[in-house]
C-alpha cells in the first residue's frame, strides 16, 4: 500500500518511532465499523462518533486522505438525510465531498516529474468509477450536476475506498498493534493499579499537609495517560479499578457517612484527566450510573455502595470544584443528557434523586432550561408510574405491563411493572436521538 495513500506511515524502517494523531491503530477499525455499518453499529449515533474521532485526529495532525474523504462523504450522506432546504443546498454538500475526494486521490498519485498527467488518466489507473472524474469536472466546470447522480457518485465512491483502501487494514493494524493477550492485560492493570495506588499516597501526603495546587494530580495524570495510551482497553481498565474495584469509596463505608474525603483525594486526579482525556469523564460517569442502577437483591436506598456513586454523580454536577469544567465545556450538556437517559431508563430511588438534582440545576441556567425542558414530561411520567409503590427495587421484564396517561395521552410503550419504570427510547427527548 503505498505511503502516502495508506496507513504505512505508521512505521518507518528508518525510525524507531512515528507521531500518529490516533492512539493506538486499532483505532481505525473502530472508525471502520462505524462508518461502514459494521459489527451491528449501523446507526446515526455510531457515524456521528466516528466523524468526531476523525475530526479530533485533524487537528493533531495529518491523517491519510482516504480517511478524510471518507469522512466527508459520510458527512454528506447524513446531511441528507435531515436537510430540508433545496435541493441547490444538498447537491452543493455532495459536490464538495466528491470534488475533494477525487481531487485530492489524482494529486497524490501525479507523478514526481515536471509534467502532470490528466486526472482521467489518473482516474484510470487507479480503477476509479469510469463516470466519477467527469462527474467530478463537471461540478468544477459546468452545471452542477444533478442531485441523483451526486448521491451515486458518492456511493461509487465510498465503495472505492473501501475495496482500496479500508477493507486491507486489517492485517497492516494487526502487525502494528498486537492482541492483546490475557497475561498482558492483567500486567497493565496491575501497572495502572500501583500507578492509582502511587496517586494516593501522594495525595494524601499533600491533604495532611494542607498543601495547595499540589502536584499529585498531574503527575498521576501523567502516569494514568502514559500506561492507558498503550493498550486498546486501557481507559476501561483504569474505570474499572476506580468504580468496579471501589477505589473511589472509602474502605467499609457505611450508608449516609460523608463523602467529602473521597472527592478531597480524588478530584485533582479526575480534574485533570478531564482535561487531556476528554473522553474520560463520560465512561466514569457511565461507570458509575451502571452501578447505582444496577440489580441488587434488597432495598436500592439502603445500599451504601448505590448511595455513593450517587454523591459522585451529584458532586461532579453541582460541585463548585467542578464550576469551571461545567461552565468551559458543551460535552456537559451532553453529559447531563446521558445521565438522565440512563436514569429514566432504570428509574431507582438514586436515579430519581439524581435526575431530580439534574433538571433542579437546568431550571436554573435559562439557557440549559430551553434545552432539558423536554424532560421534564418524562420525569412526570415515571413518577405518576411509581407513586405510591416507591423505586427501590427492579423486576425482571417478563413482568406484566400496564399504560398510564400523561396530560391526557397514552403512553403505551412504557413498561410499568409495580414498583419501577423503565423509558423506552421512543420516549426520550429528540435532542437524545439526534
Amino acid at each position: 500500500m503505498d505511503e502516502g495513500y495508506g496507513i504505512s506511515h505508521l512505521q518507518h524502517e528508518d525510525a524507531d518511532y512515528q507521531v500518529t494523531p490516533w492512539k493506538t491503530a486499532s483505532e481505525l477499525l473502530i472508525v471502520r465499523a462505524q462508518l461502514f455499518g459494521l459489527e451491528g453499529q449501523d446507526t446515526e449515533e455510531s457515524r456521528k462518533d466516528a466523524l468526531q474521532r476523525i475530526y479530533a485526529w485533524q487537528a493533531r495532525g495529518v491523517i491519510p486522505l482516504p480517511v478524510e474523504s471518507t469522512a466527508l462523504l459520510v458527512q454528506a450522506q447524513m446531511f441528507d438525510k435531515v436537510q430540508d432546504d433545496s435541493q441547490m443546498a444538498m447537491r452543493m454538500v455532495y459536490a464538495t465531498a466528491v470534488l475533494r475526494f477525487v481531487t485530492a486521490i489524482c494529486d497524490a498519485f501525479q507523478p514526481n516529474g515536471r509534467e502532470k498527467l490528466p486526472m482521467q488518466t489518473i482516474g484510470t489507473l487507479l480503477k476509479l468509477p469510469p463516470g466519477l472524474v467527469e462527474t467530478r469536472h463537471d461540478a468544477t466546470h459546468k452545471v452542477l450536476p444533478t442531485l441523483k447522480r451526486l448521491q451515486h457518485a458518492t456511493e461509487e465512491s465510498l465503495t472505492w475506498l473501501w475495496n482500496y483502501y479500508w477493507k486491507d487494514i486489517d492485517q497492516v493494524v494487526s502487525e502494528i498493534d498486537p492482541p492483546e493477550t490475557e497475561e498482558s492485560l492483567v500486567e497493565s492493570k496491575t501497572s495502572i493499579q500501583a500507578a492509582l495506588r502511587a496517586y494516593l499516597t501522594s495525595r494524601k501526603s499533600e491533604v495532611k499537609k494542607k498543601v495547595r495546587d499540589g502536584v499529585a494530580g498531574p503527575e498521576g495524570c501523567r502516569e494514568c495517560l502514559k500506561l492507558c495510551g498503550k493498550l486498546q482497553h486501557g481507559q476501561a481498565i483504569l474505570v474499572g479499578l476506580l468504580v468496579g474495584e471501589r477505589m473511589i469509596l472509602p474502605a467499609d463505608r457505611e450508608l449516609g457517612s460523608s463523602m467529602e474525603g473521597a472527592f478531597l483525594l480524588w478530584n485533582p486526579l479526575f480534574l485533570q484527566l478531564d482535561i487531556y482525556q476528554p473522553r474520560f469523564l463520560s465512561a466514569l460517569v457511565s461507570s458509575m450510573t451502571q452501578l447505582m442502577n444496577a440489580s441488587t437483591a434488597h432495598r436500592v436506598s439502603l445500599d451504601p455502595v448505590k448511595e455513593a456513586m450517587f454523591a459522585w454523580l451529584h458532586h461532579i454536577l453541582t460541585a463548585p470544584a467542578w464550576g469551571k469544567h461545567r461552565a468551559y465545556e458543551h460535552g456537559f450538556r451532553d453529559l447531563k443528557t446521558q445521565i438522565l437517559a440512563d436514569c429514566f431508563s432504570n428509574f431507582t430511588h438514586w436515579s430519581q434523586k439524581l435526575a431530580a438534582a439534574v433538571l433542579e440545576t437546568a431550571a436554573d441556567d435559562e439557557e440549559e432550561d430551553g434545552v432539558f425542558a423536554d424532560w421534564a414530561p418524562v420525569m412526570e411520567a415515571c413518577m405518576a408510574a411509581t407513586a405510591g409503590d416507591g423505586v427501590d427495587s427492579k423486576v425482571p421484564a417478563d413482568v406484566p405491563t400496564s399504560n398510564v396517561k400523561v396530560n391526557g395521552h397514552d403512553k403505551a410503550d412504557f413498561s410499568l411493572p409495580s414498583g419501577w419504570t423503565r423509558v423506552l427510547r421512543s420516549q426520550l427527548p429528540n435532542n437524545i436521538l439526534s
